[in-house]
């Protein structure tokens, strides 16, 4: 069940009606996050300008890993579904998939992706604490920092460590 109803698409002449052929076009079907913006196409469009500027200077690999990484913490099995339907489609098999979902630190990765997924896993990451300075937010900085330390020892740029 949808918790809000939303546009068909039905005027073609409609911005929300051109926005559901791109995404047609683009993905080979209607995915729910577009359908969700049908009140608002010019949303989706801010959202993929965004989108783009992001994975325009990041690999795509590491990209899909960490957005899937931050969908398993923030408990989105929408998101991790289709961040996963990507990584199987040549970079991982099933059982490596599953073998990096349980481990983010596991042999799969390289250098870079194993110093980046244990960031969402880190406590404090799915959402502010009651506490601005509980202990938990503490250790989740210093872990975080340590984190950049090792990106940072790594051949990157600083770009790097901001993705």
């Amino acid at each position: 069940m949808a918790y809000i109803n939303t546009r068909t698409g039905s005027d073609p002449g409609s911005k929300s009606a051109q926005m559901f052929e791109r995404a047609q076009a683009g993905y080979g079907y209607l995915p729910n996050m577009v359908k969700a913006f049908s009140h608002r196409p010019e949303v989706m469009e801010a959202w993929n300008v965004l989108l783009g500027s992001i994975k325009s200077g990041m690999d795509m690999r590491r990209y899909e890993l960490v957005t899937m990484a931050a969908a398993k913490e923030l408990r989105s099995s929408y998101c991790m579904l289709a961040h996963g339907s990507v990584l199987l489609h040549g970079h991982f098999t099933a059982p490596e998939l599953q073998a990096v979902v349980e481990d983010a630190e596991g042999s799969l990765l390289d250098e870079k992706e194993a110093i980046a997924l244990p960031i969402f896993q880190r406590p404090g990451f799915s959402g502010p604490s009651h506490s601005s300075q509980s202990n938990s937010s503490r250790a989740s900085a210093r872990t975080n920092a340590a984190a950049a330390r090792r990106q940072r020892a790594l051949p990157s740029r600083d770009g790097d460590i901001l993705e």
